[in-house]
């Protein structure tokens, strides 16, 4: 069951890493597109991010990510398909391209394991049932 351009998720911290920064434990978000068995995510909000980096002294540099990339961790199980479902999370860089292509997912580094969430009242652009 592939999700639909513009169908809401809730993407929540599943206690294997999340962000340092962040404000909450859960980030929202609508599906811009597909790459193979992945979505693309842009997010209500960028969030800030601390990444590693061997050019300052802290070892860190601040990021601004805008888009996720998510894929269902578990195998012959798409996200959407149960009510929670663990998936890997990508970030995508404010500023930078969203693969195009899903034999670009390889070169992504996967960020967390989150619990992703649809909204099943559907996309904002669709009426709800009569």
């Amino acid at each position: 069951m592939a999700l639909s351009v513009g169908t809401r998720v809730l993407v929540e911290d599943q206690g294997e890493g999340w962000f340092p920064l962040a404000t909450s434990n859960s980030l929202g978000g609508t599906v811009v597109g597909h790459l193979g068995a992945a979505y693309v995510i842009a997010l209500a909000e960028p969030i800030e991010l601390q990444l590693p980096t061997r050019v300052t002294p802290s070892g860190l540099r601040r990021s601004l990510a805008d888009r996720l990339i998510l894929k269902s961790r578990w195998r012959g199980i798409d996200i959407g398909s149960e009510p929670d479902v663990s998936c890997h999370l990508a970030i995508v860089e404010l500023g930078t391209c969203t693969p195009s292509d899903p034999t670009e997912l390889g070169t992504l580094q996967w960020f967390c394991w989150a619990k992703c969430t649809v909204d099943r009242q559907g996309p904002p652009n669709q009426a709800g049932p009569p």
